[in-house]
Order: structure tokens, then C-alpha cells, then sequence
């Protein structure tokens, strides 16, 4: 079976809510092609699925590091460290996000948060203010 196939199959399984086969097959993709960042991000969505939070890091940091300007990656990073009680990595991966994507509500709100979470209420009032320029 093709890589392309895999990753159906694992998208399949995941939205299925077969976790443990989603799991094995991107596993089974990343033996072959370890630089796979689609099977490190769908990895790393398996293992949030499943409240593995520190492995969902984890597994994120491999496909940012396939490919640094994926912006889904990207914000997948930022809000799994952000979730991972990590906010000021967080940050830093919201604000990478950010110059991509500087109009993005999501990135927006999440750094906002993030901000707030860090007790830095002027720049979160800037953050949120942005936010609300756009909507």
C-alpha cells in the first residue's frame, strides 16, 4: 500500500474514532518516511484524542520541524501547548504563526488567551483589540 493510502486509511480510522489503528498507521508511515509532517500532525491528533498531551507535543514538533511554514502545524503547536499548561513556548509558536497569518481569528484568539493566561493584560488588551478590528 502507497503512502497516500496510509494516511486515508488513517484519517478514516481516526475519524471513526479508532484511535489505536489511526496510531499504528501513521506509525507504520513514519518507519518508512520519517520526515512525514501530515503523519506527525495526524499523530499528534491521535494522542491529543486521547488526552496524551506531552506525546501530542511531541509528535506536533516533528511535523513543524518536516515543514517550519505549515501553518496548520503551526497552530496545532501553539494550542497543544497552550493545552499542555507550556504558555510561553506557546506563545512563541503563536507569534511564528502569526507573521504567516496575521489576520487569522484563531491565531488572534489563542495568543490573545495565551497572553492573558501569562498575566500580560496591556498586550492581551492589544491582541484582543486586534481580534475585534477584524470581525
Amino acid at each position: 500500500m502507497d503512502i497516500a493510502s496510509l494516511h486515508d486509511q488513517a484519517q478514516r480510522h481516526r475519524r471513526a474514532g479508532n484511535l489505536a489503528g489511526a496510531e499504528q498507521l501513521y506509525r507504520h508511515i513514519l518507519n518508512a518516511v520519517p520526515r512525514d509532517g501530515a503523519a506527525h500532525q495526524g499523530l499528534a491528533i491521535v494522542f491529543a484524542q486521547q488526552g496524551r498531551l506531552d506525546a501530542a507535543v511531541e509528535a506536533i514538533a516533528g511535523a513543524v520541524a518536516a515543514d517550519p511554514g505549515n501553518l496548520a502545524a503551526l497552530t496545532n503547536q501553539a494550542n497543544l501547548l497552550a493545552a499542555a499548561g507550556r504558555p510561553d513556548e506557546a506563545l512563541t509558536s503563536y507569534e511564528t504563526a502569526l507573521r504567516i497569518a496575521p489576520r487569522s481569528i484563531v491565531l488572534l484568539q489563542g495568543y490573545a488567551a495565551t497572553l492573558h493566561m501569562l498575566d500580560r493584560p496591556a498586550q492581551a488588551a492589544d491582541a484582543y483589540g486586534r481580534l475585534l478590528a477584524l470581525q
